[in-house]
């Protein structure tokens, strides 16, 4: 194994080590559970089953993710050991804002090259930031809370990790597989320019641009893949399982529109209050005094609108989701009716092939535009859940 590759993997497991030991010790023992929706997610995610095909691939399902994340060494050392230290806080902290800061690098290179593809590296730096605040949120309250753990809570942060993984990968396999017919079609584009041009019938400037969206499209296709690489080892570790295991890893769910439509808003909200460690934490200090009292109950007060205040904003992010998510479904079934319109046409002999690869590109593009919606989405929902289950 390379030292690249070495130390890729020393780092990354101690961001595991240490996020399972923070969320884990952030929940006290008598923790509310969260209301029907979240429970829901919780138990589908419970679900248990064999990993490995009859050929020994292993399967990785969304579903399976909490059984999955229990093969994982750190985290079976986590739910027998208590203590960390500082060090392994900060490289948690350091590596999921080193890949934060990549994905915006990412967004700021094509903000004028291509819309979509900056929204999907932003889209990713978002969730990761909101990941970030959630562990800095526990440091924070680390000292102020009981040191007791429970296994499941120290689960839940791992698959919550394994979740955003998942759900990165899927997402840039979706946009690398759009942007491969994307480049096969400027390829086509750009050559049929070029007889053209042999012929006197495109100008040297047209050849030009040709060639510049060509680079473009296998630019961007390049990138997705990398960061499809990237995840993929990422989530492979988390689950504890050796990357060069054959594996094959499965879609993300359709978000439940039953579900989010049913959420309880002012329910949740009391019971993520109950879930919370630092409200919990207020309540459990001592008040002696007529001062000491009226101290606890100012703490209290803003400990619960915190709590408020994030769920919310949670819950206004999943609406916004839901809200792009059905125009991105619009747009794919306009963009699928003028495809097989195409293809009819391609068959009765109407359409040459670069116009047909480009048709099929940009059918491509918006089928992916749909499903990076739709994992968007799930995971606004999945979050959601967390924030009520107080893992945040």
């Amino acid at each position: 194994m390379g030292k690249k590759k070495a130390e890729m993997i020393r780092r990354f497991g101690a961001v595991l080590l240490a996020a399972g030991f923070v969320l884990a010790q952030a929940v006290p023992a008598m923790a509310e559970e969260a209301g029907p929706a979240a429970e829901e997610d919780g138990n589908a995610a419970a679900e248990t089953g064999s990993i490995a095909a009859d050929n020994g691939t292993v399967a990785v399902e969304y579903d399976q993710l909490a059984t999955l994340v229990q093969q994982n060494q750190d985290l079976k050392s986590a739910t027998e050991n208590y203590t960390t230290n500082k060090k392994n806080y900060e490289s948690m902290l350091a590596t999921l804002n080193d890949e934060r800061d990549y994905m915006r690098l990412l967004a700021d290179k094509y903000e004028d090259e291509d819309a979509e593809a900056e929204q999907n590296y932003k889209t990713n730096a978002s969730m990761l930031s909101s990941s970030i605040t959630r562990i800095t949120k526990q440091l924070e309250r680390l000292n102020g809370v009981s040191s007791q753990t429970s296994l499941q809570k120290t689960t839940d942060s791992y698959v919550l990790t394994a979740q955003n993984l998942m759900n990165t990968y899927n997402q840039m396999v979706v946009n690398a597989a759009a942007k491969e017919k994307s480049a096969q079609a400027a390829e086509a584009s750009y050559q049929s320019l070029i007889k053209k041009q042999s012929a006197g019938m495109a100008t040297a400037a047209e050849v030009l641009e040709a060639a510049d969206n060509l680079s473009q499209q296998k630019n961007l296709r390049d990138s997705y893949q990398q960061q499809m690489d990237q995840a993929r080892f990422n989530l492979l570790f988390t689950l504890g399982i050796d990357s060069g295991t054959s594996v094959t890893i499965g879609t993300i769910p359709a978000p439940d529109m039953t579900a989010i439509t049913a959420i309880d808003l002012a329910s949740d909200l009391e019971k993520a209050i109950g879930n919370s460690s630092g409200v919990q934490s207020v309540r459990h200090s001592a008040g002696g005094t007529y001062t000491e009292m009226d101290l606890k109950a100012k703490r209290e007060a803003a400990a619960e609108g915190e709590v408020r205040a994030a769920v919310q904003d949670s819950y206004n992010q999943l609406q916004a989701d839901a809200l792009s998510y059905q125009a991105a479904l619009d747009s794919y079934e306009s963009a699928s009716m003028i495809w097989q319109s195409m293809q009819r046409r391609k068959q009765a002999g109407m359409v040459d092939q670069t116009s047909f690869l480009e048709g099929e590109a940009t059918y491509l593009e918006a089928l992916a535009a749909k499903e990076t919606a739709s994992m968007t989405l799930r995971q606004s929902w999945e979050s959601y859940c967390w924030e009520v289950k107080g893992v945040s």
